[in-house]
């Protein structure tokens, strides 16, 4: 951008750079007038851009902590399992898409995972005791693979809140550390897979 001898914007009178008007319109020529301005705006919005960037990095890393604090690793055996039950998921939602009842994609996805090498119980019951009282029927899990992991099957266009409340308390309720709800009425299978820590 060309400067004429007589800017009309008032920027300069902003600038700090001391002496009468003509040395002050000088200096702020000589420091690139308008682009001059622009290009140091410019750097500072990068600067702060990048600086955001890091701290949004210190911020992951200092979350990531956190939840390390909170949850240990898991096993490889719990990885293995949870690896397999999302590769079932999506074959079984492949070959049959949405729209059928939970009890198809259960018995699906129960012969999936021993065709895999897993060990897998349908319909477990577990004992619930509180308070010196025993309920034998409690509590029914879906699937229980290998002993390690709970899957709950649903097949539903809206997945309520209280199932995933329900898969935390099945995890706390029965000591293990990996739980899924799977979704298979949903266009997209990869939206209606969750997992679940305790």
């Amino acid at each position: 951008m060309v400067l004429s001898r007589r800017c009309s914007c008032s920027n300069w009178k902003n600038l700090d750079y001391g002496g009468t008007k003509p040395q002050k319109r000088r200096a702020w020529r000589q420091k690139g007038g308008h682009e001059g301005t622009k290009a140091r705006r410019e750097k500072t919005l990068v600067s702060s851009c990048l600086m955001a960037k890091r701290h949004r990095g210190i911020a992951a890393r200092r979350i990531e902590t956190l939840v390390g604090m909170l949850y240990k690793d898991l096993s490889e055996k719990q990885e293995q399992i949870g690896s397999a039950i999302v590769n079932a998921a999506f074959k079984i939602h492949k070959a049959l898409g949405p729209g059928l009842l939970g009890k198809i994609y259960e018995i699906c996805m129960a012969h999936e995972l021993r065709k895999a090498g897993f060990k897998v119980r349908r319909q477990v019951d577990v004992p619930i005791e509180y308070d010196g009282i025993q309920f034998d029927e409690g509590l029914r899990l879906d699937l229980l693979v290998d002993d390690f992991v709970v899957v709950e099957i649903k097949s539903v266009e809206l997945v309520n809140p209280v199932w995933e409340a329900q898969i935390i308390s099945h995890l706390k309720l029965t000591g293990l550390e990996l739980g899924y709800l799977i979704n298979f009425n949903i266009p997209l299978i990869k939206k209606g897979i969750r997992r679940f820590r305790n």
